[in-house]
């Protein structure tokens, strides 16, 4: 259970842990329009770039400021070697009233593209 507003690192270590995957590969989010080409990219560490955009790095960066809207796209990179990836959708928000503070659930639905049979969904609170 993530809250939506944890930092894309918490959301990263956690699909790690679901499917069993250690966190020695360099990982990132990949933030996706609704035809799956890449708007931002959020970085496990700070990569030295030439542009003048601001690096997105995931410890710095709330899950919230990106993925707030059913169907929001990202990519979930974490094995750039073997080109292995998994394609995740914002599948639902349900409301939480009975939270003290206004809360929304999020499911992201993931889904390995070498892989098809490991499926996991997230609960981001």
């Amino acid at each position: 259970h993530i809250e939506s507003d944890a930092t894309f690192l918490e959301l990263n270590d956690a699909i790690l842990k679901s499917v069993g995957y250690g966190r020695e590969q360099m990982t990132s989010f990949l933030i996706c329009n609704d035809y799956w080409e890449i708007e931002n990219e959020i970085t496990l560490v700070e990569m030295d770039t030439s542009s003048e955009e601001d690096s997105l790095v995931m410890e710095n960066v709330r899950i919230e400021e990106f993925v707030s809207e059913e169907g929001q796209k990202l990519m979930f990179v974490f094995d750039y070697m073997n080109e292995r990836s998994f394609f995740m959708e914002l599948n639902s928000i349900i409301t939480n009233k009975s939270l003290d503070k206004a809360a929304n659930t999020f499911f992201l639905l993931c889904r390995n593209i070498r892989k098809f049979r490991r499926l996991c969904s997230l609960s981001i609170a």
